[in-house]
């Protein structure tokens, strides 16, 4: 995670970022991450087409970053104007989606996309991290479009590491559509909404959140060394 440059974010000044996706200056953005095929051990993924619909019906622009190295899939997705689908990260094949590679440039796109959004929406991974660093409502969707088991679920939110960021209470955990709606109309309407929370989660990730991380592990390497 580029988290030392998201200290000085934004990367890029608003109008310039939101020209870049088509969006509009006037109108409050949200970012979402989806789960990816790769994640879930589903035979097809039906859930983050069923989370980009619920998007579509918010009064609100839509960004949806594909993860840099998994396909998404989608069936006879009718994208609305509102909503700009970015996938980050180069492409060493066009036949292999998992063949990509990240650049700087797809880091400094994420921190913009995270700056610039008044509520991010992710699955189990570290976006939710990277969101409350920034001190941005986050909303953690474990929803479905039918009843399932726990195995066709985005069964990671069971992982221990998952569950002790949640009971920090700084995510939004969404286990329905409603649930969904409720928490990204709520942090619209009140992006303070849980900061406490949200303060954990740094306090307990980030403890030193000074950008000086990489510094602090090469002397410990030296000090190891010798050096």
């Amino acid at each position: 995670m580029p988290n030392d440059r998201y200290l000085t974010a934004p990367i890029k000044p608003k109008e310039q970022f939101f020209k870049e996706y088509g969006l509009d200056t006037g109108k409050r953005l949200i970012m979402y991450a989806p789960v990816g095929d790769v994640a879930l051990i589903m035979k097809e993924n039906d859930v983050d087409q069923y989370v980009m619909e619920i998007l579509a019906s918010v009064d609100a622009q839509v960004i949806v970053r594909f993860p840099p190295d998994e396909n998404v899939r989608l069936v006879n997705f009718n994208k609305p104007a509102t909503m700009h689908i970015h996938r980050p990260g180069y492409a060493f094949s066009n036949t292999r989606f998992t063949d990509r590679e990240i650049r700087r440039q797809d880091d400094d796109s994420l921190i913009d996309q995270i700056y610039y959004s008044s509520v991010v929406v992710t699955g189990p991974t570290s976006i939710c991290l990277d969101a409350a660093f920034m001190g941005k409502p986050v909303i953690a969707v474990d929803c479905y479009p039918s009843a399932r088991g726990f195995f066709q679920k985005v069964y990671q939110y069971s992982y221990s590491h998952m569950k002790k960021m949640l009971a920090c209470k700084g995510v939004y955990y969404a286990t329905t559509k409603e649930d969904m709606l409720a928490g990204i109309h709520r942090y619209l309407k009140n992006p303070a909404t849980d900061a406490e929370g949200r303060t954990r989660i740094r306090e307990q990730w980030f403890s030193h959140a000074d950008g000086h991380a990489g510094e602090r592990v090469a002397r410990e390497i030296f000090s190891v060394l010798g050096r």
